[in-house]
């Protein structure tokens, strides 16, 4: 899967009319989680206390890191990726099910896998995809999830996932929580809300263009967004995408980008559209833009 940051400019034009509406405030918050930058907007009444927002915004952070991340020693796939005996709770089980669930959407052109273990097992094709998609099952131990893979030597890899899976859970945490006008952004992997009340077109995002250089920024589409995920894939800056069908990383000059209700699985299908050309998504809740 790929081994690219997605770098789209998103361009927050509520800014400027924060001043004159005093019954407004835009909450912000930006830093660096999962190795990437990420930047949070939320539209609240101007006393709203947003500390326990931000609490538990936090908390999904930490968890997702705790769990996913390939970084830590201690974290929860790293220690199934050494076949020690790990307890997943039901959030957790739910981004292997999806995984799994998008694995065989796009037939394996979406790997939640570590590449070396193409060194062990036949290149993915249209004939055994299930086969490699169905390297695992999740089954209970004591009241609790674990994960049985088929092989010892099967070490998953959900950097491709984890992020637009982050953004999903923020996104609902904030709807849950009634605050429906919001931008959610984390390594360029996009939820938007409801239109920002000064912005009724919607949060507007550049697509950076694939020609693009971090010195010299070139953007080839002007988007205004609202109630939509975004998540991209193409080549910036000389990193390319890995097929797991080739084992070969690919370089197009192109970017695809897929708009709709998932982050994470527009994520996904952004990566088959652009290894495959099959624009055949598989619902009509999806949209793709093909751009230079």
């Amino acid at each position: 899967m790929p081994i690219i940051n997605r770098f789209i400019l998103f361009c927050l034009v509520l800014f400027p009319f924060i001043a004159c509406n005093s019954k407004l405030n835009y909450w912000q918050k930006s830093g660096i989680v999962f190795g990437t930058s990420y930047t949070i907007v939320i539209e609240a009444p101007q006393k709203k206390d947003l500390s326990t927002i931000e609490k538990e915004i936090f908390n999904i952070f930490n968890k997702i890191d705790q769990t996913f991340s390939l970084y830590r020693d201690d974290s929860k796939i790293v220690q199934l990726n050494k076949n020690q005996l790990v307890l997943f709770d039901q959030e957790e089980i739910k981004v292997f099910l999806l995984s799994q669930e998008i694995c065989l959407k796009t037939k394996a052109y979406f790997f939640p896998f570590k590449r070396k273990l193409l060194e062990q097992m036949p290149l993915p094709n249209e004939e055994n995809y299930h086969k490699i998609c169905n390297l695992f099952t999740v089954e209970t131990f004591r009241d609790h999830n674990i994960i049985k893979k088929s092989y010892p030597f099967v070490e998953f890899d959900f950097n491709a996932i984890a992020k637009g899976y982050a953004v999903d859970l923020i996104k609902k945490l904030l709807i849950d929580n009634a605050y429906p006008s919001f931008l959610i952004e984390i390594g360029g992997e996009i939820c938007v809300g409801d239109p920002p009340k000064k912005s009724p077109k919607g949060w507007r995002i550049l697509l950076e263009s694939s020609s693009s250089d971090p010195l010299q920024k070139q953007f080839s589409q002007e988007l205004y967004l609202h109630n939509i995920c975004l998540a991209t894939s193409g080549n910036y800056y000389q990193l390319h995408i890995f097929n797991p069908y080739y084992n070969k990383i690919i370089q197009k000059n192109r970017v695809v980008t897929v708009l709709g209700p998932s982050c994470a699985i527009a994520d996904a299908y952004a990566t088959y559209i652009y290894l495959t050309d099959n624009f055949e998504l598989y619902s009509q809740e999806y949209k793709v833009l093909i751009h230079p």
